[in-house]
Order: structure tokens, then C-alpha cells, then sequence
């Protein structure tokens, strides 16, 4: 996916984490613009959802999986 893009910026409006020892989620909502490498210069936006689903592991919290869900 990197590669069919110029740039690319995720802004988020707001999140809803919900943490436990040792595991966490994050549910936030914004928008992802990005210019493609081919076609029209033009930056693309598109309102996402993400999920991510966070470990902490030895003192640091690590992303062990993200998907994102386009919104209309």
C-alpha cells in the first residue's frame, strides 16, 4: 500500500481506549488524506475508523494489530 502512495497524513478526531494490565484497544475516528504516485495530484481524503489493539510488553506498549474501516 506505501508504495502506491506520494504522502499520506492521518488526523484523528477522537478515540476510546479501553485499557486492562496488560492490553489495551483504541477505537478512533478521523481522516486520511494522501496524494497516490500516479493519477491526479490532488490529496485524496477519506474518513476512517481505526481499531488498534495494543500489548505492553517489558515497559512499552506495542501495536499488535490495527485495521481500518472506511466510514462514508
Amino acid at each position: 500500500v506505501f508504495r502506491s502512495v506520494h504522502s499520506q497524513e492521518m488526523s484523528f478526531r477522537s478515540c476510546d481506549v479501553v485499557s486492562a494490565t496488560t492490553s489495551a484497544r483504541a477505537t478512533c475516528t478521523g481522516s486520511l488524506t494522501y496524494v497516490p504516485k500516479v493519477g491526479s495530484p490532488k490529496p485524496r481524503v477519506q474518513r476512517v475508523r481505526w481499531e488498534f489493539q495494543m500489548q505492553e510488553r517489558g515497559g512499552r506498549w506495542l501495536i499488535e494489530r490495527l485495521a481500518a474501516t472506511p466510514m462514508p
